[in-house]
């Protein structure tokens, strides 16, 4: 099976995709936050927990060097987005691109997925119940 990363791997989404990629039989490398609870993870096997910053390309580039794909859901959500925008852009823009340029410098360029919640759904950040990961 495939060597799988998944970025933002700690959030409730990635734990999510986790999981059944798991049940698929892939490895998986978690990258996220050091400060995230990594606790799900404990005592799986074939995965890795990389902690780092998508701000920052050599850690990037250690969790993703040899993978055969990456699942790029590191980003800022609403409505933690909409209280310091400039972070906001930061993360989910620059994070994007620092990923994306450290994935096409590899000897093996991995296939990257990237999932963007707000495009699918939209901001529901002002619903009554807004849109979560189920």
């Amino acid at each position: 099976m495939s060597e799988i990363l998944i970025t933002g791997g700690a959030g409730s989404f990635g734990r999510q995709l986790a999981a059944r990629l798991k049940e698929n039989g892939h490895s998986l490398r978690i990258f996220d936050l050091p400060s995230c609870d990594y606790g799900f993870f404990r005592g799986w096997e074939n995965t890795q927990v990389h902690s780092g910053d998508i701000l920052d390309a050599p850690s990037i580039k250690r969790a993703v060097d040899g993978v055969d794909q990456v699942f790029h859901l590191a980003a800022i959500l609403p409505p933690a987005s909409e209280v310091d925008r400039e972070r906001t852009f930061k993360v989910n823009l620059d994070g994007t691109k620092i990923l994306l340029d450290v994935c096409k410098d590899l000897p093996k360029v991995p296939g990257v997925i990237f999932t963007s919640s707000v495009s699918t759904y939209g901001d529901t950040s002002r619903e009554t119940k807004p849109i979560g990961p189920d």
